[in-house]
């Protein structure tokens, strides 16, 4: 067992130092593909990163399985060592391969334990986005759920998607994959237009079509896994910033105004109080982005390299290279000088391409900047001298590169939309739209500066404190204390045991009438009644029943009963008017 654990951490050591040169080969190659295809749409762009960063985690895993191996139980015993092989083998053991193994226990120890923190933050970010979605969440305005429809369907989204309001959030949020659901913050109700919630929620249904979700969960649980490996975060964030991209042209291309998606993104922005929950799908993000951002969608942003990142990004690269060269270990000692003199050609390579940038940068500002005479520089490296030209001595290699026509070519469109940005620049349209965004900024403070709205300020702070007055006033606190009087007497007596003695009759009497209903005797009379009723059913329709209904039906009918039942009917009336002509009598006596 001991040996296996050896063996695993050996393999992930090696993994661990492996993967930050295949890390840093993937994201050359990712930033050389973003730089070939600057006019690329970001959907495609974001498609290239994830597939970058899939791509280090194989190359992390393949490492791992290819490193690692199963030991074998081997015996020898006729071989045996003395004080003075061990020594031997000891100084060997520390040096090369061996050396550089006997770190790599503690920095499996550490990559562990960045695991189980990273691991530890997703869970919270998880539970945390579980407890936002279920609680503090309330209806949307009809106006609003009207909007929810219409974007959805302008987006040909299908799926059934919630949408609600949220105290819990301070930015639009989008969760979940199978029951996804959107959370706008209570405070926008009074802050946004129809416009501008239109173009969010669209914002937000971009990211439910796109299946962001799902990927975003795929991402983190790679940047766990690779946390160590700065090139993981790197290509990471160039996926936030294609996804946010790709989600912003959607809302563009639906709703075809920028400027109002723009100002929304913005006022959004001004009401954020707190930093989206992980995982989660927010429209704004990070503050110094979302000015770019904004820039893209009014079509205000520069599409000139951003030179630190670029820098950044190859001074990382080479840190890596550097890294791994010190780290890899000189196997055999009889390679030493074949490896001096690879190390010596490797330099060389790197000052050539280090002159070939000098060069590309000469001949992209030989336009506006003099570039004074340099004179050649003679370094020596082992032993060996090695001239460096510089741009006003280069060799003839050089020469070809700085006169090629289609380099040439290139820099002068580069010079031509250099010159038209700057016109658009200093155009009155440009300086317009400027005045504009200043006009409307400048209206906005002055009605948050009004009397008007310091007035509505006030009537609310007001009605707040009238609310906070009533439930601390006394009259309140008394309801209140008559409530819970009244509860604590209701718990009393339902607790008392005069009412257990109430329930225990009850469920004696039901289990009384219970046994009863099941006890012979009572089966018995049900049969006997049913019996009878059975009886009295076949009487009622036997031959001699119905013999004797029709003759009391023919009596009924014949003229003798007929003649006798008007003889009947005229004697009692004459027998009523007699009793009503003495009661007339009767008072008229009394009277003479």
């Amino acid at each position: 067992m001991e040996a296996i654990i050896q063996n695993l951490v050996k393999a992930l050591g090696w993994s661990i130092v492996h993967s930050l040169w295949q890390g840093a080969i993937l994201y050359l190659i990712l930033f050389g593909l973003f730089t070939l295809m600057p006019k690329a749409s970001p959907r495609i762009k974001h498609n290239i990163a994830f597939g970058t960063l899939l791509a280090t985690l194989t190359a992390f895993i393949f490492t791992v399985i290819s490193t690692f191996t199963l030991p074998v139980a081997q015996s020898n015993p006729g071989v045996k060592f003395n004080e003075q092989d061990y020594v031997v083998l000891l100084k060997e053991f520390q040096k090369g391969q061996f050396a550089t193994e006997n770190i790599f226990p503690f920095i499996v120890a550490i990559y562990i334990l960045g695991m189980i923190f990273q691991t530890a933050f997703l869970l919270k970010g998880y539970l945390k986005l579980k407890n936002i979605r279920k609680h503090n969440i309330a209806p949307v305005p009809a106006e609003w759920a009207v909007l929810f429809k219409k974007a959805a369907k302008k987006l040909d989204i299908s799926k059934s998607i919630g949408f609600y309001l949220s105290t819990s959030v301070s930015v639009p949020l989008a969760i979940g994959y199978f029951k996804p659901v959107i959370l706008f913050p209570i405070a926008l109700i009074n802050h946004l237009n129809t416009e501008q919630v239109e173009a969010i929620l669209l914002h937000e249904l971009a990211h439910i079509r796109r299946n962001d979700y799902l990927i975003n969960l795929i991402k983190v649980c790679v940047e766990t896994m690779l946390f160590f490996n700065p090139f993981v975060w790197l290509t990471s964030r160039f996926m936030h910033i294609e996804r946010e991209h790709a989600c912003d042209d959607l809302v563009v291309d639906s709703t075809h105004t920028p400027l109002a998606y723009a100002k929304a993104l913005l006022h959004l922005e001004t009401l954020r109080m707190q930093q989206a929950p992980a995982m989660s799908m927010a429209a704004t993000g990070n503050t110094h982005y979302l000015l770019k951002r904004i820039k893209r969608i009014t079509n205000m942003e520069k599409n000139y390299p951003n030179v630190k990142q670029q820098l950044l990004a190859i001074a990382l690269t080479l840190f890596t290279f550097v890294t791994v060269a010190w780290i890899a270990p000189n196997s055999n000692k009889k390679d030493v000088a074949k490896n001096e003199k690879t190390e010596i050609e490797t330099q060389a390579t790197i000052d050539i391409e280090t002159e070939i940038r000098e060069v590309l940068t000469f001949a992209s500002d030989s336009d506006t900047i003099a570039v004074p005479e340099r004179t050649p520089i003679a370094r020596t490296m082992s032993g060996e001298s090695t001239v460096i030209y510089h741009s006003d001595n280069r060799p003839d290699s050089l020469n070809g590169v700085c006169d090629d026509t289609d380099l040439k070519a290139h820099m002068s469109r580069i010079a031509e939309n250099a010159e038209e940005m700057e016109q658009y620049h200093n155009s009155p349209q440009f300086k317009a739209q400027i005045a504009k965004i200043e006009a409307n900024a400048k209206e906005i403070e002055k009605y948050f500066e009004s009397p008007e709205f310091k007035q509505k300020i006030s009537n609310i702070e007001a009605h707040a404190k009238d609310v906070e007055k009533y439930v601390n006033s006394p009259e309140f606190q008394g309801k209140i204390a008559k409530i819970e009087l009244e509860a604590k007497k209701i718990e009393k007596y339902f607790d008392s045991r005069e009412f257990k003695q109430k329930i225990a009759k009850i469920e004696s009497r039901a289990k009384d009438i219970e046994n009863y209903v099941e006890s012979p005797e009572f089966k018995e009379k049900i049969a006997e009644i049913e019996t009878k009723a059975k009886n009295l059913a076949a009487y009622y329709e036997s031959p001699e029943f119905k013999n004797k209904i029709n003759k009391i039906t023919e009596a009924y009918d014949s003229p003798e009963y007929q003649e006798i039942h008007k003889r009947y009917q005229q004697e009692l009336e004459a027998l009523q008017k007699s009793k009503r002509n003495k009661t007339i009598q009767t008072p008229l006596l009394v009277l003479f």
